[in-house]
């Protein structure tokens, strides 16, 4: 194996196993510690001719923390199935590159995304305290799978298999590779091959996943639970996002309404007569009602985050009334064994991929020839809320828009031409991230990407970039709001500078609507840090040289969500919307049950010590 790479440079090897690894684009920024790696994306180089491959596209962003956000949207859209595991790709200097790079890192542990991360570092035999130094692998060791300084060129083809396998197997997460600038330049000889011991690299982070096998005892027990289950619920996690069939095969065969996580919406597609929309603090009301209500919980993929219980102690109380009397309960699958009971206990925790258990309970229903759902009555009470819960949209005189009409006639224009399932959205965090959530109809997995656990704002941009790079045939449109978007609207350059056509539609309330509604609950309506002073967006489109497009009313509303989405399809446009300040409602109050929600934008009592975070 390593006789190939004699004669190779530190850098020359990465780039070998970067073109081994299926990666096309490679976002990042320049940097002295990093200029040997930089100059093998070169088109230029003459290792392109030698190795027969064109070179990688290189792309350079205006910050390394947007470089991040980018190969992130990379990651999360890049199509299910294919030959090569998706990752997203990293090059930044040391020093300030390694730190600007700590948030997507972060957000990327958080949210299971496989990213490979390399740094320049100072030289081996630099002084201490040199230029741009810092001790990268300790810094990112907390919020990455694995974090690693390589000591010699020769680790480096075990060291890029090792970051690849970590990155995709298991649960999917951040890689960091340090790599100092003379180990990037030094040569692979003989002898350095002779005498390389194979370096010891802890599978801190393997999966030992348990194989569910369709002749297990707690197969035989859990298809028990979930056929004599007459009010069963799935909700849908990440876990599910590669077996959507699987799913749609599983709650149609025991007639089970099915609701999603954030990271799962579009997993089950929701014109389905089955589909619950969206659940939790900001879920649909009927989703909310339904999980309180039911006797089983079938969890596949998702950990019970706080954002989808509620109150702990209040989280589903029939079920486990049900478990109680061994007529339902909870079952749970997750890839992570540390999800075991680590917010909600049980009934069943299967240590699994959420596709292998679908795939094992499919088959086992299979055999069951006479199995008959005893679901009638609880997918009316489902039809009766929705009817009686449905998501309101804020109306003005005389007829100034919303954040959620905004996003309402943003999803219907793309029902009304067909073309939904060819749209991927991405979004910030705050009140637009959650309209989103609630207001489009999700049909294709991996279709909406958003800071979930980190909640982080500023990535809808990054996101949508990468997203139009790893599909270049979908429509990618970044609903995003102002305060999110001042965060990270330098990456209009790169936008701009490749031509990569994305849409961002802006939602412009000139304020952090979601802390501001906090305030006005929590602390009196004392608002402090939460109004934004904007520039003409219009003009900061100019300056790029991005096509814009301006409304505040509902008068010609539609033709220009057409104009936006259709009549510009090779380059990017921004279409900034102005609204009124509308907090998302349902909204679950923080220390309240799932089931408490916030309905009417009127004046309620909250718990004053249960402010959100």
């Amino acid at each position: 194996m390593m006789k190939k790479y004699e004669g190779l440079s530190g850098a020359a090897i990465v780039y070998l196993k970067l073109l081994t690894g299926g990666v096309e684009v490679v976002n990042g920024y320049s940097g002295g510690a990093v200029l040997p790696l930089l100059d093998q994306f070169h088109p230029d180089n003459p290792r392109h001719a030698e190795i027969g491959k064109k070179a990688i596209r290189w792309i350079t962003n205006s910050n390394e923390s947007s470089s991040g956000h980018i190969a992130e949207g990379y990651a999360k859209s890049y199509p299910v199935n294919t030959e090569t595991e998706p990752v997203g790709v990293v090059v930044a200097t040391s020093g300030p590159g390694v730190t600007n790079l700590i948030t997507p890192l972060q957000d990327g542990m958080c949210d299971g995304v496989p990213m490979i991360v390399l740094c320049g570092q100072a030289a081996t035999n630099a002084p201490e305290d040199a230029f741009q130094s810092a001790p990268a692998v300790e810094i990112t060791t907390p919020c990455t799978k694995w974090s690693y300084q390589i000591k010699s060129a020769a680790e480096l083809p075990f060291v890029m298999d090792y970051a690849f396998y970590i990155a995709t197997h298991g649960r999917p997460g951040p890689v960091f590779i340090d790599l100092p600038k003379d180990l990037q330049n030094q040569i692979l000889t003989p002898e350095m091959i002779e005498s390389y011991v194979e370096t010891t690299i802890p599978d801190k982070q393997a999966s030992d996943e348990r194989k569910l096998d369709l002749n297990d005892q707690i197969t035989t027990d859990m298809l028990n639970y979930i056929k004599r289950a007459k009010k069963p619920i799935i909700i849908a996690g990440q876990g599910c996002n590669d077996s959507a069939e699987e799913l749609k095969i599983f709650a149609e065969k025991l007639q089970i309404p099915v609701t999603t996580t954030l990271h799962a919406l579009g997993t089950f597609d929701e014109r389905h007569d089955l589909a619950l929309q969206f659940v939790g603090m900001h879920g649909h009301p009927t989703p909310n009602f339904m999980v309180q209500q039911a006797d089983l919980i079938i969890n596949v993929g998702s950990r019970f985050d706080d954002r989808i219980t509620g109150r702990m102690a209040d989280f589903v109380p029939e079920a486990k009334k049900a478990a109680e009397l061994g007529i339902g309960g909870i079952i749970h699958v997750d890839l992570r064994l540390s999800e075991n009971s680590k917010q909600i206990a049980p009934n069943f925790f299967v240590h699994s991929t959420g596709k292998k258990f679908l795939t094992t309970m499919n088959e086992a229903l299979a055999k069951e020839e006479d199995l008959v759902p005893q679901t009638s009555e609880w997918l009316q009470k489902k039809a009766d809320l929705q009817k009686e819960y449905p998501i309101t949209i804020p109306k003005f005189n005389p007829k100034p828009l919303s954040a959620q009409s905004a996003v309402q006639m943003l999803d219907r224009t793309l029902l009304a031409a067909g073309k939904m399932d060819d749209a991927i959205f991405t979004t910030g965090v705050g009140i637009h991230q959650m309209v989103a959530a609630q207001l489009i109809t999700w049909t294709q997995p991996r279709q909406m990407l958003s800071s979930g656990s980190l909640g982080t704002m500023g990535v809808s941009l990054g996101y949508c970039i990468g997203a139009k790079l790893a599909n270049d045939k979908k429509i990618c449109i970044s609903v995003d709001g102002d305060g999110s978007f001042n965060m990270t609207f330098t990456e209009l350059k790169t936008v701009a500078e490749q031509n990569i056509p994305i849409k961002i539609l802006l939602l412009d309330n000139e304020s952090q609507m979601m802390v501001e509604y906090w305030q006005r609950l929590f602390h009196d309506n004392r608002k402090l840090a939460v109004r934004n002073v904007n520039p003409d967006y219009q003009t900061l489109a100019k300056a790029f040289g991005i096509r814009s497009l301006y409304a505040d009313s509902e008068d010609g509303f539609e033709e220009k969500m057409r104009e936006f989405l259709f009549d510009y399809p090779d380059e990017p446009v921004l279409f900034h919307v102005k609204t009124r300040r509308t907090p998302c409602l349902p909204l679950v109050a923080p220390g309240q049950p799932l089931d408490d929600m916030i309905l009417e934008d009127i004046n309620v009592e909250v718990d004053q010590s249960a402010a959100p975070s």
